[in-house]
This record gives structure tokens, sequence and C-alpha cells, in this order.
């Protein structure tokens, strides 16, 4: 009967093992997946934060050419500035 007891024990234990063994690989894919996420959201981040600068940089220089160098009036400089920002 001891040896019954002691093989049951063996089995719960690697039983045990085996539910930790189960969860230590799922946080690790869970880990993996979120870093995954991350390095491609930071990468994101980056492109259309310059990509904005550019577009703002542009969009100035324009503006000022609308009203020094083409002398563009107010209404309609306003009317072109708005388009170029709802496309």
């Amino acid at each position: 009967m001891f040896n019954l007891a002691f093989d049951d024990g063996d089995h719960q234990l690697y039983s045990v093992l085996n539910v930790v063994d189960v969860k230590n690989e799922k946080y690790y894919i869970e880990l993996c997946r979120v870093g995954e996420i991350r390095d491609y959201n930071e990468t994101s981040l980056y492109v259309e934060e310059n990509l904005f600068t550019c577009f703002h940089k542009s969009y100035d220089k324009l503006k000022t050419k609308l009203t020094r160098e083409w002398k563009f009036q107010y209404d309609i400089k306003d009317v072109l500035l708005k388009s170029i920002l709802n496309q």
C-alpha cells in the first residue's frame, strides 16, 4: 500500500509541475506578444511623429509664402490652408 500512495504522490507532484510549466509557457508567450506589440507601436509612433514634423514644417512654409511672397488675401489663404488640413 505504501508504494501505491508513493506512486500517487509522484503523479500529483508531476501534475502540479506540469501545470506550472504550462502556466510559465503561457506567460512567456504573452510577454513575447506584448513585446512585439510594444516594438511595433514604438516604431510606428516614431515614423508618424517624424512625418507629422515634416508636414508641420511644410505647412508653416506654405502659410508664410501665401502671406508674404504671394500676398494672398486672408480669406483665400484661410480656405487654402483649411483644405490642405482636411485632406
